[in-house]
């Protein structure tokens, strides 16, 4: 309903879902409490930029949270703060803080966020004392002390695949906990290697517009574009292009186009239950041979089997 804010009881235990709309804005948040003793929360949303809404920051000892898209400042009384963006955030809020949200653009936001307490983290990490940078929250005396640090590729593609999650039935719940451990690791190893100065480096806008050159290729299977399209979407030499979509998305421009154009081909013959020729000219093969090849290659199990 819109304007108004609904739970929905998941089929997996303790996990729920809110969401709200008005108008043009809307959001959507689930949160999952996983066997290890992390909350696993995960937002998307989308608000006008005249859009403004009250809200409750819960009380956390520790709250990490990785993002992309737009940005949202958030204002309680003598503090205002910039949450989401492009980002790797580290906060602490001693105590159940309302709070005013409004975004900074109309841009859409993802958010996947993980909170536990400082015992717990020590537990999960097997130490006695938190590494520093946590500590530099942990130990402040401001009343939310929020440290900030840039995005990075391998965050970015867990932020996506937790955000895309497909995982239904009894695995659902292992899923989630195996990547929110996943999560919890990797944005520690990111904190301690900024500290040391030793982390690899992507721009907001980088991001944005390998974002861009992504879509582009993933949206144009059929007769995709040259590498030199991509690069003149991206703003990237060929070379700059092939090496900083690597470090984000983790393969080549090609790999990735080829992964697209199989997980695409099994959704039509699966979903819209074309045929294998068929199939095969939407996402780009010519050749029924060759589209039949690469399908049994990437999932072990020829198209017409499937």
């Amino acid at each position: 309903m819109a304007g108004v804010a609904r739970a929905v009881e998941s089929p997996v235990p303790a996990e729920t879902e809110t969401s709200f709309r008005v108008g043009d804005s809307w959001c959507r948040v689930s949160t999952i409490d996983l066997r290890s003793g992390l909350r696993l929360g995960v937002t998307e949303c989308q608000f006008e930029p005249s859009f403004a809404f009250p809200a409750v920051q819960p009380a956390s000892e520790i709250e990490l949270v990785v993002s992309k898209g737009g940005v949202l400042r958030t204002r309680a009384v003598g503090l205002d703060q910039a949450r989401a963006g492009h980002a790797l955030q580290l906060g602490r809020t001693r105590r159940p803080t309302p709070i005013q949200v409004r975004p900074e653009s109309g841009a859409r936001t993802e958010c996947v966020s993980l909170s536990l307490s400082e015992r717990q983290l020590r537990d999960l990490l097997g130490v006695p004392e938190l590494p520093a940078p946590f500590r530099e929250v942990t130990e402040s005396r401001e009343a939310a002390p929020l440290v900030s640090r840039d995005m990075t590729a391998g965050l970015y593609r867990l932020l996506e695949e937790i955000v895309n999650a497909d995982a239904k039935g009894p695995s659902r719940a292992l899923w989630h906990e195996a990547k929110g451990l996943e999560l919890l690791a990797l944005m520690t190893d990111e904190l301690m290697e900024s500290a040391r100065g030793q982390r690899p480096h992507l721009s907001a806008h980088d991001i944005d517009r390998l974002q861009r050159a992504r879509m582009q290729l993933v949206e144009s299977l059929e007769a995709p574009p040259t590498l030199a399209q991509l690069a003149r979407t991206a703003g990237f030499s060929e070379t700059r292009l092939k090496s900083a979509f690597k470090t984000l998305f983790g393969t080549s421009v090609f790999a990735h186009l080829r992964e697209a154009r199989m997980e695409e081909a099994r959704r039509l013959l699966v979903e819209e239950h074309l045929n294998v020729s068929e199939a095969a000219i939407r996402v780009g093969y010519s050749n029924p041979s060759k589209f039949a090849a690469a399908f049994r290659k990437k999932f072990g199990t020829s198209p017409s089997e499937l």
